[in-house]
């Protein structure tokens, strides 16, 4: 929340402990973010394009 920015070819990575299924919001958060879901063996099985500033 209140990114404002993010460095060319940087990025942020969310580890959980398990899989399972999640969600994120954008809220407070100034900039577009791509999303990508992988799965525990290192696949991304989804890609999420998310929209600044979107509460939903």
């Amino acid at each position: 929340m209140y990114r404002t920015a993010l460095g060319e070819n940087r990025g942020m990575l969310f580890v959980y402990p398990e899989e399972r299924e999640l969600s994120f919001w954008m809220k407070n958060t100034k900039i577009p973010l791509s999303i990508a879901f992988i799965d525990s063996e290192r696949r991304i099985i989804d890609i999420q394009d998310m929209k600044p500033l979107d509460d939903e």
